[in-house]
């Protein structure tokens, strides 16, 4: 009701303004006329502002364009009112109809655009005429530059209204940071998707598209690719790969099997229909909002409150059928993977997903000081393993549960209304749940770690390309800085091939080793580390990264360094002999060098 009100005001202001000026100026008129005992301007001029103007003196034409602000203010009351009344109107009619809602929608929006455009227009007129008429009525005198000044403003809001309006539900190719896979490049992938389309009885989306972006969905509208000259066509499934190394294969069929169950319930059809809808409002909103904050769009006011209020009015219409639509795509799931495997993807996707926004913004600073990422996707997983306080976790969980998961048109219901409405599912989600699996459901991708480091490098050279990332030029650098950037890395080979030396990771050994670093390093970085850590081919070789230890430490920092080794080694209660060998090589290349 207060949004209601708020907008009913924003829109009459103006027009009440306007009439109640021209009201003022013609009883002020009678008046003076009064005063001179002369008849009131209504029999002195016709009634018509039109007729007043034409003809009659520069006394009638006066009255009538007082007259023609008051009828402006009028009719600009008028359509204030019926625009928003009619879109809500037509919003009663579809509601829970979503065939009626695909139909309606987009021819009324673009209408009431031009509406709007015209609504605002008139506005224009009333406030640049009474600005006008108000000075010369009471000061004698009109200030043109300021008339003109709000004259551009009101008539730059109508140009974009009527730019939204002509434009509006054009285009609907999706730019997607992502790579499409060939089902020749990726026959298990592709058969484990078919597999799953076929027991649900859904269609096969003709396109596979995996992205570092944490969500998945499913789509039928185009999708342009950096990777591609041509968009896609048909139906395409997006798979995220940082949210696949958080999954298990049977979380991975259950979010596959809730985006095939649009496909199987036509909702992406529906969507591809709306999305413009929500674009081409999206656009209008943008387009007339000062980004800046300040007054240059004030005289935009009424289109910003009036397209705010029809986005609004078209998002409640469609989320009481979105939230249906997902429940049922949510049962889908269930066909072809257990319910506690759904509910623990979803809790994994509402409460790590924004741990991508920190691994991009920590890549951005790490590009601007000259460390490049290799593989942002294990970087996130490695997060969520090593950085995650999971102590917190279960505080935590209970507020996820309320969260509504992003997705390009549709509006989610909260994980708990969601999994209120599954048999069978879990009472509570733990922080167990949410560890990174042993086997990991982007083992199911062959070649995942190419893939990842290619999606990085388009990541690395968007991030640069507009400039939000410099990468510093090594030739510029300092020797200093260049010394502590090589001892680093030397620091991370031994570190790293004795984490690894017993031929597998343990996780405890890479939590104590990047403890000790810290300590010991004030520049530690751990993206660096780990990368060491799952990249031992790429690797510098460890008996020159001893040597070079050996060679430039002092004998403080020897021992310090090995105490480092040390506690690593015996992090998890258990010397190899491969890890006791590296340590002894270390000892005797210390002992060697002094």
């Amino acid at each position: 009701m207060k949004k209601m009100l708020f907008l009913l005001l924003v829109l009459l202001a103006i027009p009440a303004a306007g009439w109640g000026l021209g009201t003022v100026m013609l009883q002020d008129i009678d008046k003076t006329l009064a005063r001179k005992n002369l008849p009131p301007h209504a029999e002195v001029c016709p009634a018509s502002p039109l007729a007043s103007m034409a003809g009659r003196g520069a006394f009638c034409a006066r009255i009538g364009e007082i007259r023609l602000l008051r009828a402006l203010g009028l009719f600009a009351a008028i359509a204030g009112v019926l625009i928003p009344l009619i879109f809500w109107v037509f919003a009663r009619i579809s509601h829970g109809d979503r065939d009626r809602l695909a139909r309606i929608f987009p021819p009324l929006v673009r209408l009431s655009l031009y509406a709007l455009a015209v609504l605002v227009l008139a506005q224009g007129a009333i406030f640049v005429g009474g600005l006008y008429l108000g000075e010369a009525h009471y000061f004698g005198q009109t200030t043109l530059w300021l008339i003109l000044l709000v004259a551009i403003l009101f008539a730059y809001t109508v140009f974009e209204l009527f730019k939204c309006a002509i434009t509006f539900g054009a285009g609907g190719t999706v730019h997607v940071m992502g790579r499409r896979l060939d089902a020749a490049e990726q026959p298990g992938l592709h058969r484990f998707v078919a597999a799953l389309a076929d027991k649900l009885g859904a269609r096969k989306p003709d396109n596979l598209v995996v992205g570092l972006d944490p969500n998945f969905f499913a789509t039928s509208a185009a999708m342009r690719l950096p990777t591609e000259q041509r968009a896609t066509s048909g139906t395409t499934l997006f798979l995220s790969l940082p949210l696949s190394r958080l999954f298990t294969r049977e979380e991975l069929a259950a979010v596959i099997g809730h985006e095939l169950g649009h496909f199987r319930g036509r909702d992406t059809a529906y969507s591809q229909r709306f999305a413009p809808i929500y674009a081409g409002l999206g656009s209008a909103i943008e387009s007339v909002s000062d980004s800046d904050g300040g007054a240059v769009h004030w005289g935009a006011l009424p289109a910003r409150a009036l397209l705010g209020f029809m986005y609004e009015v078209f998002a409640t219409s469609e989320r009481s059928i979105g939230r249906e639509r997902e429940l049922a795509a949510d049962r889908a799931a269930t066909e072809v993977a257990p319910v506690h495997a759904l509910a623990t993807s979803l809790v994994k996707c509402a409460m790590l997903s924004s741990l991508w926004d920190l691994i991009r913004e920590n890549n951005v600073a790490r590009l601007n000081g000259g460390l490049v990422t290799r593989n942002l996707s294990m970087a996130f997983a490695n997060a969520v393993k090593y950085d995650i306080d999971h102590d917190s976790l279960s505080v935590s969980i209970a507020e996820m549960l309320e969260v509504e998961i992003a997705h390009p048109t549709d509006t989610h219901p909260a994980i708990s209304e969601r999994l209120e409405a599954l048999d069978g599912a879990p009472d509570t989600i733990t922080v167990a749940d949410l560890k990174v699996p042993g086997e990991s459901a982007i083992r199911m991708l062959e070649g995942h770690r190419e893939i990842e480091e290619e999606l990085t490098a388009l990541e690395h050279r968007l991030m640069v390309e507009t400039g939000l990332a410099t990468i510093p030029d090594e030739d510029k650098m300092s020797e200093e800085e260049l010394f502590d950037r090589i001892m680093l890395n030397v620091v991370y080979t031994v570190t790293a091939a004795l984490v690894t030396a017993d031929g597998h990771i343990d996780d405890e050994e890479i939590r104590v080793a990047e403890e000790t670093c810290r300590r010991f390093l004030p520049n530690f970085e751990p993206v660096d580390f780990r990368e060491y850590c799952y990249h031992p081919v790429d690797r510098p070789d460890t008996d020159e990264a001893i040597g070079v230890l050996a060679d430039a430490l002092s004998e403080e920092g020897k021992t310090l360094v090995m105490e480092m080794l040390e506690a690593v080694a015996d992090a998890d209660d258990v010397l190899a002999p491969e890890e006791r060998d590296l340590l002894d090589r270390v000892r005797r290349a210390f002992a060697e060098a002094q």
